[in-house]
C-alpha cells in the first residue's frame, strides 16, 4: 500500500522500510498507549532517503541526535538512530540492489580483455546509445544516480575513470569531475555504492561488513606491583562501532585509554569478554586477513634512517603482491593524499612530528584496512599540526574507513563522531560533542559560559570528572539511565569468516628479501655505521696481532673478538624496533622469518667483520712476529715428504751378510775399483723402478704453510716408516719396513685451514643469535648494551684456553665444555694439531708439556754478576701445546706418571731425566699422528645447538612479549 503502519517489537529488531510512506508505532503493550504512533517517515525520491517528523499529539518524546522531533520533516540517515525515550534506539540501514552487467547480479566484475570501456549508471528501460556498451547498472530507485554516471576506459595499460554525471563522481572522498587515473586500492563511491578498483577487478564493497566493530563485556586484569594482587584496570566495556564512524577516547591519565584500544585491536587482548569486527574475533580476523586491521602505536613505527619513498615502498612489498608499477602508483597517490609529495626524498629522521605521523598513518593504508587504530596521534605536535593530522584521520573516515584513536586533547573534539569517555577503567559515556557537553555539565553550562574562562566548555569535562566526588560507577549509571546498555549480537562467527576474503600475502622468501633490503638501506642511510663496522676490527685486529707472538693466544683473543662483533650487532636490533614489529605482526609478519632476516643480515654484516679480522690476524701476525720459515728448505722437506726412506731387506740376500771378494774381483796392478761416471750413473737409474715423486705448487703450499702456520702439520703427515720404542724399524714378513698411511698434503690444507674459519664463522653466528636473545628479552637497549659484558667474560673463562681444561677442576670442565667459546677453540684445537706428530714430553711437571717435534733449542745469554758471559740452552715448547694439552691429557689421571731416571755412568747415582717420550696421563707416544676429528664434530654440534636454542627462545621471547 502507499500507506503501512509497522508495529515494533521492545526487542533489539531490524526494520525494513519498503513502503513509500510508514507510521512507526510501539506495541500494544507499550506504556498503555495503544498504537499510539512514534514518527512518520515518508519517502523521498529526489534525495533518495526518508523524510521523518513527529506526529502530532504523540506523548511519546523521540530525538535524532539529542535534538528532538517536530512537526518539520528532517533527513534520515543510517548513522544517525531515533532515540525513543525510555525505549530504545530505531536504527535505518537502507538495502540497494545487486549491480547488473550483462543482467546478472555481480558484486565483483573482473575486467578481462573482453572490456575496454564500463559505464556505469542507474538502471533504466530508457537507455540512450547503441546500447552496446558495456554497462554496470545500479539501483533504478536511486535518482541520485545518473543514467550514465561514470564511464572506466583503458588507456594503454592503465584504466582510466571520467565523470559523465551531473554532480561529479567521489574518488577516495574527494568529489572528481573529468577524468582520473585508477591505482590500485581506488575507492569510488557512487550515491551508497561503494567499489574498490584493484587493477583485476572492480570490487562492491559498500555490502560487505567491513570496519564494524562489536566489544562484549571487556575486562583487563593485571598483577599489582606492590600486593600482587588482580587489579582491574577495564571493566565490562560494551559498546558497538559502525563503519566509517570517526571515534576518539577520551579519559585522564591512566585511566584505560590506551588499554581499551589495545584490547579492541588485538595488540594487548582482554582478560575476558570479546572483540569482534566484521562478526569475526579481531585476533582470528588478523590472521585470516592480515592488513585489515591497522594500527598506529604513539610511538613512530618507522625507521628513521630511511627516506620517506624507501619507508612506503618496502612496507608495501612485505604486505602486497602487486606488480612494481602498480605499487609505485599506490604510493604515489598515498603520499599525494597525505601531502608527503615534496618530502618523499628527505630521511624520515629529518620530517616534523606531524609529518612523520602522517608517514605511519600513510604506511597502514597501503594495505587498505577496514579499520584503523591510534594511540595518542596528537601526541607532542602543536595546534595546528593537529589539526591538520585530525582533518586528515576526518576525511578518512568519510571514506569508509572506520577510524578510532585516543586522545587528551578536546579542542577538536567536534571533529568526532563519537567520543567515548573513560575513568576508573568504565565506559562512562559515548555521543558527540554536545551531548559529552549537556551530559557532563548539564546546567552548569549556562552558568559557566557567563564567565571569563580560558577553557572551552569540551574541556572542563577533564575537571568535572576528575575532580568531582561522583565515582565512576555512578558515572556509568547515570549515562545508562538515558541511553540502553549495548546488548551486542553473538550470532553469525563462523558464517563472517567464511565471507571474509583471505588477501593473498607475499611468500616468506619474498618477506626475508625485503626485510634484507630494508636493513641495508638503514645501514647504507649513514656512511659512518660501515665505517665504525670496519675501524674497529681493524683496531682490534692488529692490537690482536702485536700484543704476543703466541699462535694460540692471538686466535682465542680472535675467537672472543668475532663473538663480540657479533654479539654487540645484535644485542639492539629487536628492542629499538619493537613497536615497528608490534604494526607488522598486525599486518601479517610472521615471527620466523623476521627472526631469520635478522639473523642473516647481522650473521652476515659479522661474517664480513670475521673475515677481516682473520686475514688481520694472520697478515699481521706473520708482520709483527715473523715465523722461522725458509721457503727453499721447506720445498726439498717437501720432497722428502713425498718420498720417505723406507727400509727394504726383501732382495735375496741378507741385509747383514758379508760376501767376500774373490781372486777374480781383485783389481789389476795400476788398476782401481772406480767405475766411469756415466756408467755409474746409468747403473743408479737402473737401480731405481721409478723417478722421485715431485710435488706442484710448491710456492703456494709454502705460502700457507707459511701464514697459517701449518709446516708441521704438512710435513708431519706424509707417509713414514714405523719404528718401535727403541727405534728399531718394525719390518713385515717381507723384509719391508711397516709405514703410516699418511695424509695427502691438500687434505691436511683444506681439513686445518677450513676448521680454524669455521670456529670464526660459528662463533661469529653464535655471537649474533645471543645478541639477538638479549635484544628479544630486554625492556630497552639500554638494558642490551649492559647484558653483553656479562655474556663474553664468561666466555674468556671458560674457554679453554686462559684456563686450560688440565687446570679446571671437574665440575668446571664440565660446566666449560657446553660454552660456545669452549667449542670454538677445540675446532681450533684441532686445527693446530691435525697432522702433527706426537713430539717430545716434558718429565718433570705435573701437567705435561708438549715440545716441538724437532727438538729445537733457545739460547739465552747474559753477563752475570762476575762480568762473565754466560748462557744457557732451553728446550722451546711447542706452539701449540695449549691445543695439545687440551686434546691428548688424560684429565682423570692427570699427574699419574712414574718419572723416568737414568743411571750416571760410573757411578751408582740416578739423574732424573728433563724429557720423555711417553706418559700414563698422555694418550699418545712421541711420534704417532694425531688424525682426529671427533672432537671437531662435537664441538661443531654444540655450536650448532647454541644457534637453534637462541633462536627457539627468541621466538618464545616476542611471543611472550605480544601476549603479555
Amino acid at each position: 500500500d502507499a500507506s503501512s503502519r509497522l508495529a515494533l517489537p521492545k526487542s533489539k529488531s531490524i526494520v525494513v522500510l519498503r513502503a513509500n510512506q510508514v507510521h512507526v508505532i510501539p506495541e500494544s503493550d507499550y506504556q498503555s498507549s495503544g498504537n499510539e504512533p512514534l514518527f512518520s517517515a515518508t519517502w523521498d525520491k529526489r534525495t533518495c532517503t526518508w523524510q521523518v517528523k513527529a506526529v502530532e499529539g504523540s506523548r511519546i518524546e523521540c530525538s535524532r541526535q539529542g535534538v528532538p522531533l517536530s512537526d518539520k520533516p528532517i533527513r534520515l540517515y543510517p548513522d544517525e538512530p531515533i532515540h525513543v525515550i525510555g525505549w530504545g534506539e530505531i536504527e535505518y540501514q537502507r538495502e540497494l540492489d545487486t549491480p547488473q552487467y550483462a543482467g546478472k547480479p555481480t558484486n565483483n566484475l573482473t575486467l578481462d580483455n573482453t572490456i575496454d570501456q564500463l559505464v556505469i549508471g542507474r538502471a533504466s528501460d530508457k537507455i540512450s546509445g547503441d546500447g552496446q556498451e558495456s554497462r554496470l547498472e545500479l539501483d533504478s530507485d536511486d535518482y541520485i544516480i545518473s543514467k550514465s554516471h561514470a564511464r572506466l576506459f583503458r588507456e594503454g595499460k592503465s584504466w582510466q575513470i571520467e565523470d559523465i554525471s551531473r554532480g561529479g563522481t567521489d574518488i577516495n572522498g574527494k568529489v572528481t569531475l573529468g577524468k582520473h587515473p585508477l591505482v590500485y586500492g581506488d575507492r569510488i563511491r557512487i550515491s551508497d555504492y561503494l567499489f574498490e578498483f584493484t587493477d583485476t577487478e572492480l570490487k562492491r564493497i559498500d555490502h560487505i561488513q567491513t570496519g564494524n566493530l562489536v566489544a562484549s563485556d571487556l575486562s583487563v586484569v593485571v598483577k599489582d606491583r606492590v600486593t600482587g594482587e588482580p587489579l582491574p584496570i577495564l571493566k565490562n566495556v560494551s559498546t558497538r562501532i559502525k563503519a566509517g564512524e570517526f571515534i576518539g577516547i577520551l579519559g585522564g591519565s591512566g585511566q584505560g585509554k590506551s588499554t581499551l584500544l589495545d584490547a579492541l585491536c588485538g595488540i594487548n587482548p582482554a582478560t575476558s569478554g570479546s572483540v569482534k569486527i566484521d562478526g569475526v574475533p579481531n585476533q582470528l580476523l588478523s590472521k585470516a586477513r592480515p592488513g585489515a586491521i591497522g594500527y598506529v602505536p604513539q610511538d613512530d613505527i618507522v625507521h628513521k634512517e630511511l627516506t620517506v619513498d624507501q619507508a612506503f615502498l618496502y612496507s608495501g612489498q612485505l604486505k602486497l603482491t602487486l606488480k612494481k608499477d602498480e605499487l609505485k602508483s599506490l604510493i604515489d597517490k598515498t603520499i599525494d593524499t597525505l601531502g608527503l609529495t615534496e618530502h618523499r626524498s628527505k630521511r624520515i629522521k629529518h620530517l616534523s612530528g606531524g609529518q612523520r605521523k602522517r608517514v605511519s598513518i600513510g604506511i597502514e593504508l597501503l594495505s587498505k584496512p577496514s579499520i584503523l587504530f591510534l594511540d595518542e596521534p596528537s601526541s607532542g605536535l602543536d595546534p595546528t599540526t593537529e589539526q591538520s593530522l585530525m582533518e586528515l584521520l576526518q576525511a578518512l573516515s568519510l571514506n569508509n574507513l572506520t577510524v578510532i584513536c585516543t586522545t587528551h586533547v578536546l579542542q577538536n573534539a567536534h571533529i568526532f563522531n563519537r567520543l567515548f569517555y573513560i575513568h576508573g577503567g568504565r565506559l562512562i559515556f559515548t555521543g558527540n560533542a554536545q551531548q559529552a557537553r549537556d551530559f557532563f555539565l548539564g546546567q552548569k553550562e549556562n552558568t559557566l559560559t557567563q564567565t571569563k574562562s580560558v577553557q572551552s566548555p569540551l574541556e572542563r569535562l577533564y575537571s568535572t570528572v576528575m575532580e568531582g566526588n561522583v565515582s565512576a560507577e555512578e558515572w556509568e549509571n547515570r549515562f545508562h539511565e538515558i541511553s540502553p546498555r549495548i546488548e551486542p549480537d553473538e550470532q553469525g562467527d563462523a558464517g563472517q569468516l567464511d565471507l571474509i576474503e583471505k588477501k593473498k600475502q607475499p611468500s616468506a622468501f619474498k618477506k626475508i628479501i625485503t626485510l634484507l633490503r630494508r636493513q641495508m638501506s638503514i645501514m647504507h642511510s649513514d656512511w659512518m655505521n660501515a665505517a665504525f663496522l670496519i675501524a674497529q676490527v681493524i683496531i682490534i685486529g692488529l692490537l690482536i696481532s702485536w700484543v704476543s707472538d703466541d699462535l694460540g693466544l692471538r686466535t682465542f683473543l680472535g675467537l672472543i673478538a668475532a663473538m663480540w662483533f657479533g654479539c654487540s650487532n645484535g644485542a639492539q636490533q629487536i628492542v629499538g624496533e619493537l613497536p615497528i614489529l608490534q604494526r607488522e605482526r598486525v599486518c601479517g609478519l610472521g615471527l620466523n622469518v623476521y627472526i631469520l632476516s635478522k639473523i642473516i643480515f647481522q650473521g652476515a654484516v659479522s661474517t664480513i667483520q670475521c673475515a677481516l679480522l682473520f686475514l688481520i690476524i694472520v697478515t699481521a701476525g706473520n708482520f709483527f712476529h715473523p715465523p722461522e720459515f725458509n721457503k727453499e728448505v721447506f720445498a726439498e722437506e717437501l720432497i722428502e715428504r713425498e718420498n720417505p726412506y723406507i727400509l727394504d731387506n726383501s732382495s735375496d740376500q741378507g741385509v747383514d751378510e758379508f760376501v767376500p771378494m774373490d781372486e777374480d774381483m781383485a783389481a789389476l796392478p795400476g788398476e782401481d775399483m772406480e767405475m766411469p761416471l756415466d756408467e755409474a750413473e746409468e747403473g743408479v737409474e737402473e737401480d731405481f723402478e721409478t723417478a722421485p715423486r715431485k710435488v706442484s705448487h710448491t710456492g703456494l703450499i709454502a705460502f700457507i704453510a707459511k701464514n697459517l702456520y701449518l709446516k708441521e702439520n704438512i710435513l708431519e703427515s706424509g707417509k713414514q716408516g714405523i719404528e718401535l720404542d727403541d727405534g728399531t724399524p718394525l719390518m713385515d714378513e717381507d723384509g719391508v719396513q711397516q709405514t703410516s698411511s699418511g695424509s695427502g698434503i691438500w687434505e691436511i690444507i683444506t681439513t686445518c685451514s677450513g676448521l680454524r674459519i669455521g670456529s670464526f664463522f660459528l662463533v661469529t653466528i653464535v655471537g649474533v643469535s645471543l645478541g639477538l636473545l638479549v635484544s628479544a628479552l630486554v625492556r630497552s637497549s639500554t638494558q642490551a648494551v649492559m647484558w653483553v659484558p656479562l655474556i663474553l667474560i664468561p666466555q674468556i673463562l671458560f674457554g679453554g684456553f686462559v684456563i686450560k681444561l688440565p687446570e679446571m677442576s671437574h665440575l668446571v670442565r664440565t660446566i666449560s665444555s657446553i660454552f660456545p667459546s669452549n667449542a670454538a677453540q677445540q675446532l681450533v684445537d684441532v686445527s693446530h694439531i691435525y697432522g702433527r706428530m706426537t713430539p717430545t714430553l716434558s718429565n718433570r711437571t705435573e701437567t705435561p708439556l708438549f715440545l716441538t717435534s724437532d727438538g729445537a733449542e733457545k739460547k739465552i745469554e747474559w753477563v752475570d754478576e762476575l762480568g762473565k758471559e754466560t748462557s744457557q740452552t732451553y728446550k722451546k715448547i711447542s706452539d701449540v701445546n695449549t691445543s695439545w694439552q687440551n686434546l691428548a691429557i688424560r684429565n682423570e689421571i692427570l699427574g699419574e706418571h712414574k718419572q723416568n731416571y737414568v743411571l750416571i755412568y760410573g757411578t751408582n747415582h740416578r739423574s732424573l731425566e728433563d724429557t720423555v717420550t711417553q706418559r700414563r696421563d698422555v694418550r699418545y707416544t712421541k711420534g704417532s699422528n694425531y688424525l682426529f676429528l671427533q672432537p671437531a664434530y662435537q664441538a661443531g654440534t654444540i655450536l650448532a645447538l647454541w644457534i637453534i636454542s637462541c633462536y627457539i627462545i627468541i621466538v618464545i621471547g616476542l611471543w611472550k612479549k605480544k601476549s603479555s
